[in-house]
């Protein structure tokens, strides 16, 4: 009976400190990423918080505690596991991870609810979502909802009850409640971190042919040459160093030509990015029905980008999760209504 009587003092208390604790989104600081400019690939970059950080009264899991889900073979479509968002914001189903962070905010939203999901990518190799779900969970920064990893597990850092700092800055678009719906909006006064649910696809993202130079940089190549590789940002140039400002070869992940794909970007160039795999696309759906049955959101609700709220610093998720992923997913979706 004493751990009982200690835990609801202990619970009590909490709810006391909570109801001092403000959780206002300063407009005039930014929680935005910085420029994915990674010398090494599980970086993350940490950048001032644009709030006041709060934890209300739920339980943490140490790090030593979590316990990473066993990785299995992709399903077939319709044999997809259930997945479902929990009355607490967390999700429930196979091949989920929790690794709370405590970088999480109010929710701007008139109904206190997120209104969307938007999508990133981690600019990294994969097996980095484990690493860098860690990284955020102690002190103000840059957060987000959730990370999918290569071989489709979910690893959950902030409850969907919850909003985190992944897509603002002094660039990002400004935004608003229209009616339950997100929009962009010149007269605004919020951004996407108020309304939507931000998600880390692993993958390097836009990649490029480059070859090693005599200096150790690498240039431009063409698909011929035998020692050409694709790599991600920065792509082998000469970059400054944040710490000591002197500059330094930028060498980002090397990507493997099986796993490249290449597309049209929003201005009509031929780029090539690191496609997303199986596994990563069917927990994409996974989530997607989760959120159609919990908010009853629509696909352009659950279709949001980083490159649509801050255009002109971003790019991801990318074409082809925007032209060719998404529409897929959303298609056989529409089959089973």
């Amino acid at each position: 009976m004493y751990p009982f009587f200690l835990h609801l003092i202990r619970l009590l208390l909490s709810k006391i400190a909570y109801r001092g604790i403000r959780h206002e989104l300063d407009e005039n600081e930014s929680n935005a990423e910085a420029p994915p400019a990674k010398e090494v690939a599980a970086e993350v970059a940490e950048l001032p918080a644009a709030v006041d950080v709060a934890v209300a009264a739920a339980v943490i899991v140490p790090l030593e505690d979590v316990e990473i889900a066993p990785v299995v073979a992709a399903p077939d479509v319709d044999q997809l596991p259930i997945l479902s968002v929990g009355i607490d914001g967390w999700l429930i189903g196979k091949k989920v991870v929790k690794v709370p962070t405590e970088r999480v905010y109010a929710w701007r939203s008139k109904s206190g609810k997120p209104l969307g999901a938007l999508w990133h990518w981690t600019s990294t190799a994969h097996g980095t979502a484990l690493t860098m779900a860690k990284r955020i969970v102690k002190a103000p920064g840059t957060s987000v909802h959730l990370w999918i990893e290569h071989d489709g597990t979910i690893y959950q850092s902030a409850p969907m009850t919850r909003a985190t700092g992944h897509a603002g800055g002094k660039t990002a678009k400004r935004m608003s409640d229209r009616n339950g719906v997100c929009v962009l909006d010149s007269n605004g006064t919020r951004d996407a971190n108020s309304f939507l649910l931000g998600i880390e696809m692993v993958s390097v993202g836009e990649v490029r042919l480059v070859m090693k130079q005599s200096d150790g940089s690498y240039a431009k190549a063409t698909s011929d040459a035998p020692s050409a590789v694709y790599m991600g940002w920065p792509f082998g140039r000469w970059v400054k160093d944040h710490e000591t400002g002197k500059l330094v070869i930028g060498k980002g992940p090397i990507v493997k030509s099986d796993q490249v794909k290449s597309a049209l970007d929003e201005t009509g160039l031929l780029r090539h990015y690191h496609d997303y795999t199986p596994d990563q696309i069917d927990a994409m759906e996974r989530l997607c029905r989760a959120w159609r049955d919990k908010y009853d959101w629509t696909d352009e609700q659950m279709s949001w980008g980083h490159i649509d709220s801050d255009p002109t610093r971003k790019s991801d998720p990318g074409p082809i999760m925007k032209n060719k992923w998404m529409p897929e997913i959303f298609k056989r979706m529409r089959k089973d209504t």
